[in-house]
């Protein structure tokens, strides 16, 4: 769906804009005016005032432990600017956890601009190394002219398109970007050829020998028409004709929320939106005409930058539509029927060597685990849990494995015979494969009217080591926080929604805790019916917690495969610039381990 939201007279202000208000539909494509000639273009103002919803006082952006958040987190709209809480641009300038799911500027973090080196040329582009490096010609070889004080690539395509594809895709999912081109025409109309320059975004999977280009998104600025236009998904929602023949900049900025807009000279001149769930490439394409010594020179393009932003979309994950465990080809699994609740830890070992294990409940009993050349395999064989039911567990599982800096830490629920589940805690030495029950702890036994407890996740934040889990009363579920030195009991953090579209709605379950820089995430299950998907809630400090912009659901049924009904126990880690989301895929008849890939936070 394609959606106008301003033209040259009635773009929305910066903050509404930032935000992405969606302002009023557009009533006339053709603008008739030239930006230049248009007294509404949009400028950037200061920011948020001093006083707003980050604290009347500048509390935040403050360091210090004593740092409140209550003025983002009190549902009062305390600057009275019609925002409140994490709406706020103030709270998300400010507070990083009020940033997560949103992709305006205010909270995107902009990584480095590449310059493609047009000015480094001279003749035809496919001899310029430092040029091709970054973007593979196509078409008719564009050529590289010298123009008074300054070189110009000129697109050479007259039955074709020519022009040049960046290689390095862009991923509008958690990624905005912005092209900003300097490009000049003769500066009239004329009748010789076609002649054009666009500037735009194809499908990353394109290939590189392009004939005709289909953008996404693109501006495009005609020759042979003297005017200036705006394409989405092959359809011009916007034009206005050339000013004059100089060159002038022309930036065009796709956010991951579909939001696009166009700038010239700097000045905002229009948005729409179009969602782009997909990887992209800039490309520049057009085509031209060889002038004669009495001919007005065709469209040509100085300069093209491209400035990617990194932001912090928890639903930009990709799974791999197979399990990790067991790994494809394994044997002697033919008669498991749950293999789940995958939990990994990462350390460093006596020798100053890396390891990697992962604690997963297969058929009522923990194992361990490590990466190996295949993939995940087990460390030992399935009839010898490294934790096997015991003592007054019938059953165990929920495992949640973590290093302690010495020691293997491994929490996990036991069910004795009537079902009522109780939080435990056992701690192996380094190299050890098997957890002595002489050795475990129990730490919550569930008293009326809680009925039972599961799905135990220990994290530290601030020096602090807290429990999240799963807590039942009744039929009823809900995660619950606790302090883990003390057990006192110190908050609910989710329940099952009143709202009958959530994914939630009926029951919660497998809190995971991801602690990164100011922002922890609490990663967890929600079932509606009979599926179970993944969401997340965010919190700055432990105490104050919320659904990012967009919904708390992030990782959803398949549909098709191991996972086609439910996902659900999510375990999720850092690895360097990427998130790794375990979990357990469900298809009806079984449960198996799968992976989700994202992109790590995005520092703040």
């Amino acid at each position: 769906m394609l959606f106008v939201a301003c033209v040259l007279s009635g773009c929305m202000g910066d903050e509404a804009r930032d935000e992405g208000d969606a302002g009023g539909p557009a009533t006339n494509l053709d603008a008739g005016t030239s930006p230049a000639a248009d007294g509404g273009a949009v400028v950037r103002d200061a920011g948020p005032s001093p006083m707003s919803d980050a604290g009347g006082r500048g509390e935040y952006g403050w360091d210090g432990p004593d740092r409140a958040h209550e003025s983002c987190f009190n549902g009062a709209d305390d600057n009275g600017d019609g925002t409140s809480d994490c709406d706020d641009l103030s709270c998300r300038a400010n507070v990083p956890a009020c940033c997560v799911g949103v992709s305006a500027a205010t909270c995107c973090t902009r990584s480095d601009t590449v310059e493609l080196p047009i000015d480094t040329c001279l003749g035809e582009t496919g001899a310029c190394e430092d040029l091709i490096a970054l973007a593979e010609p196509f078409g008719s070889p564009p050529t590289v002219e010298q123009e008074h004080d300054h070189r110009v690539l000129v697109l050479r395509g007259q039955t074709a398109d020519s022009g040049l594809l960046v290689r390095a895709p862009i991923d509008l999912r958690d990624e905005a970007v912005t092209l900003t081109a300097h490009i000049a025409t003769s500066g009239a109309p004329h009748e010789l050829a076609t002649d054009f320059v666009g500037v735009g975004l194809v499908d990353a999977d394109e290939p590189d020998e392009l004939v005709r280009v289909a953008p996404r998104v693109s501006l495009l600025v005609s020759g042979n028409r003297n005017e200036v236009g705006l394409l989405l998904a092959g359809e011009l929602v916007m034009r206005w004709p050339v000013v004059d023949s100089a060159f002038h900049e022309y930036g065009l900025s796709i956010r991951p929320d579909g939001r696009v807009e166009l700038t010239y000279d700097g000045s905002v001149v229009g948005s729409a939106t179009l969602p782009l769930e997909r990887p992209l490439r800039p490309v520049i394409y057009g085509r031209s005409f060889n002038p004669g010594p009495d001919d007005p020179p065709p469209a040509r393009i100085r300069s093209l930058s491209i400035a990617p932003e990194a932001c912090d979309v928890p639903a930009a994950v990709t799974t791999t539509r197979a399990p990790v465990l067991p790994a494809s080809g394994a044997t002697g699994w033919e008669n498991v029927r749950h293999a789940g609740a995958p939990s990994v830890a990462r350390f460093v070992n006596a020798s100053g060597e890396a390891e990697e294990r992962m604690a997963v409940e297969i058929d009522g009993a923990i194992h361990l685990a490590r990466r190996g050349d295949e993939g995940w395999e087990l460390i030992a064989p399935l009839d010898t849990p490294a934790l096997a039911p015991a003592e007054w567990a019938e059953r165990v599982g929920d495992p949640a494995l973590r290093w302690t800096g010495h020691t293997l830490e491994l929490f996990f629920t036991g069910f004795p015979s009537d079902g009522r589940g109780r939080i435990a805690r056992v701690e192996a030495a380094e190299g050890v494969e098997h957890f002595s029950w002489a050795d475990v702890e129990v730490l919550l036994e569930p008293e009326l009217p809680v009925t039972s407890y599961a799905d135990p996740a220990p994290f530290t934040h601030a020096g602090t080591d807290y429990l999240a889990l799963r807590e039942d009363e009744s039929a009823t579920s809900r995660l619950v926080l606790y302090r883990l030195d003390t057990l006192a009991r110190l908050q609910v953090l989710r329940e099952p929604g009143a709202d009958l579209f959530a994914f939630d709605r009926d029951e919660v379950a497998s809190p995971s805790v991801l602690v990164t820089g100011d922002v922890l995430r609490m990663y967890f299950a929600g079932r509606r019916g009979a599926r179970f998907g993944i969401g997340v809630l965010v919190s700055p400090d432990a105490v104050h917690w919320t659904e990012p912009t967009g919904g708390a659901l992030v990782l959803d049924a398949s549909g098709a495969g191991f996972d086609a009904l439910g996902v659900r126990d999510p375990a999720p880690i850092i690895d360097g610039d990427e998130l790794h989301l375990f979990y357990t895929g469900l298809d009806g008849a079984q449960a198996r381990v799968g992976f989700a890939l994202g992109s790590a936070p995005p520092a703040r």
